[in-house]
């Protein structure tokens, strides 16, 4: 309540005033909403397209000639992120195989950013409600991020199918695990295959 009063009078970090500046908010009619779907996506976003000390640069500087300039690389990450999410989701949709897997969705595409596989498995919920993992080329191992719908428990399915990973970690709702692509194939099986006996009926609605 009260940060939200300082940011409201201008009484804030002059980085936090300079990304406001960048996504054109006015600070005295900043909303809640604002904080969370306009000023935090263009601080993480720092964190998914290069590096997180970015925002830190942004939000520790006192030189005032760099605010701007730190304000402004960060909005064009966020700008290049929203281009990424977006080509993204829509090679993920195409890959939805809803009569082989109809009760989960497991993707992958050696090319997807590793930094927004998140985002877009929650976008994929939301397009075909069922568990769903969106996986990635790491290195020499493949790399993903889950999301769930609700009532279902993602960390207990990994378990039920951690023979055919190489580590994983998370909670109910989001999850990441690491696996070799050798693993993919049984992965997917095993994990439609939990999905299958474990979601209920209203479960498979949003």
């Amino acid at each position: 309540h009260y940060g939200m009063q300082r940011l409201q009078s201008g009484a804030c970090r002059a980085g936090i005033k300079a990304l406001l500046e960048v996504a054109d908010k006015n600070p005295s009619s900043l909303t809640f909403r604002d904080l969370g779907f306009t000023i935090g996506p263009r601080i993480n976003s720092a964190g998914r397209m290069e590096s997180g000390l970015r925002a830190v640069e942004l939000l520790r500087s006192n030189n005032a000639e760099a605010h701007l300039e730190l304000a402004q690389r960060i909005q064009q990450f966020n700008m290049k992120r929203r281009e990424v999410q977006e080509e993204m989701f829509d090679q993920a949709k195409e890959l939805i195989d809803a009569k082989s897997f109809p009760f989960s969705n497991v993707l992958y595409q050696p090319d997807w950013h590793k930094g927004v596989v998140g985002i877009v498995a929650s976008k994929v919920v939301e397009r075909r409600y069922r568990p769903t993992i969106l996986l990635t080329k790491s290195g020499d191992k493949l790399a993903g991020s889950a999301r769930s719908v609700i009532g279902f428990d993602l960390y207990e399915a990994l378990s039920a199918c951690e023979e055919h990973l190489i580590q994983f970690g998370g909670h109910k709702y989001a999850a990441g695990m690491t696996l070799h692509e050798s693993q993919l194939p049984h992965f997917k099986k095993a994990f439609e295959t939990y999905c299958q006996k474990n979601l209920r009926l209203e479960q498979l609605e949003q």
